[in-house]
């Protein structure tokens, strides 16, 4: 069994029962799908203006009642000054794409191919949970395609990682999303990206096989936390939804 550690809120009264958001110790982790029990789906359609759709871990949020293109604004507005990732080869990565060299964690098929998420990437990620840190990833996908990638989403329990995913059906909605959500940094590895980025005034960061979030963990997490300092300095977070990956970690 998958040793766990949990998130337990600070604001519950101590007469009322706390949900607790189970974190998966990845050490103990060789696919991700072992982590399922971490997670519980919802989809629902963005709205006519971005389209798309998002998966979120509903047990990664508080004050969430309810998701959809109607609440859209809400839950935009609690992912304020987030991080935002690419997902394909910036993430994750087909097994004969991947640095051979760093340790991998199995995620699931998709068009014939095992996806993978090197280790330290996956840490990276939990790393940005337990420090507090709001972040989402948004990928481009043709509309026709969805519905088999996010199955392999759901297969491969990716949102044990990443608490809410974005799948937009053209590529300029991703940097118009990021724009909305006012992300401090954005991670790509697609220079065309970078420059849709960059001119709708969010920072972007390209990586590479050989130069991304897995050899560079560390510098990573430095970098986004010196701009989140930053951005708390200029403007203090408020946020109308409380991602329990902000809360305090105890373990067990």
């Amino acid at each position: 069994m998958v040793d766990l550690t949990h998130i337990e809120s600070e604001d519950e009264s101590p007469d009322e029962p706390v949900q607790v958001f189970y974190v998966p110790d990845l050490r103990l982790v060789r696919q991700l799908a072992e982590t399922a029990s971490s997670v519980r789906e919802r989809v629902f359609d963005l709205p006519e203006s971005i389209p798309g759709v998002c998966l979120l871990n509903e047990l990664a949020f508080s004050g969430l009642e309810g998701s959809g293109p109607q609440d859209f604004d809400l839950l935009a507005e609690g992912l304020k000054r987030c991080v935002e990732f690419d997902i394909f080869k910036t993430l994750v990565f087909p097994q004969r794409l991947a640095d051979r060299s760093q340790e991998q964690i199995c995620l699931a098929r998709h068009r014939g191919e095992l996806q993978v998420i090197h280790r330290k990437t996956a840490e990276l990620l939990q790393n940005l949970s337990f420090r507090g840190f709001n972040f989402c990833a948004i990928f481009f996908i043709g509309k026709n395609n969805q519905q088999d990638y996010c199955r392999a989403l759901s297969e491969a329990s990716l949102l044990s990682l990443i608490p809410i995913l974005f799948i937009v059906f053209d590529r300029e909605s991703k940097a118009k999303l990021a724009r909305r959500l006012d992300c401090i940094v954005a991670f790509d590895d697609q220079q065309q990206l970078i420059t849709s980025y960059q001119r709708k005034g969010v920072r972007a960061v390209q990586v590479t096989r050989d130069f991304g979030l897995h050899t560079h963990s560390d510098e990573a997490l430095t970098y986004i936390s010196q701009l989140w300092e930053e951005h708390l300095q200029a403007r203090p977070v408020s946020s109308s939804i409380g991602l329990k990956s902000a809360l305090r970690l105890t373990r067990h």
